[in-house]
């Protein structure tokens, strides 16, 4: 009874490490977006003022 309840303790913990590994990529994911998004904002601009 006991090795079932480590059993479903150590399988939760698990799951939650993969959950908190998926969110930790999709906010590098964003952030490489808003980087790049930031840099093309930064090119354009620096085109407008060559004008």
């Amino acid at each position: 009874k006991l090795e079932q309840v480590f059993m479903d303790i150590w399988a939760t913990k698990e799951e939650e490490d993969e959950a908190e590994e998926e969110e930790e990529e999709e906010k590098k994911e964003e952030v490489e977006e808003e980087e790049s998004e930031a840099e093309a904002t930064s090119k354009e601009e620096e085109e407008e003022e060559e004008y």
